[in-house]
């Protein structure tokens, strides 16, 4: 388990009607607000106590460009470990399955005791 130092929740259906679509993160701490979206790339903005500020950030043609130059370099020897791998794409895989229900319930979720 990965310990980040706050508490969380979140939600998310792919089967949301087109009218009901929100795509926004927001990370609310003692000093601010933090907002983003996943999907819908619009500006990340910061609210604190000194205002209100909007970050642009230029998507690149192809968002997946960096990810891809990783693990051709590691295969090619020129590069250390890419960010994902084969284990964290298997259980990104295996997460949106189960979102989608092609799957049931995980054996290594099923095994835990609660």
């Amino acid at each position: 388990m990965i310990h980040w130092g706050f508490i969380g929740c979140g939600s998310g259906s792919f089967v949301a009607s087109k009218n009901a679509h929100v795509d926004a993160i927001d990370f609310i701490g003692t000093q601010g607000k933090l907002s983003c979206s996943t999907f819908d790339f619009t500006p990340i903005v910061l609210e604190n106590d000194k205002g209100r500020q909007a970050f642009i950030e230029k998507n690149p043609e192809n968002i997946q460009f960096y990810l891809i130059e990783s693990i051709v370099n590691y295969l090619n020897g020129k590069g250390s470990e890419p960010v994902s791998n084969c284990i964290t794409a298997t259980r990104t895989n295996r997460i949106m399955d189960k979102i989608l229900g092609k799957i049931g319930q995980p054996k290594s979720e099923s095994r835990q005791k609660t």
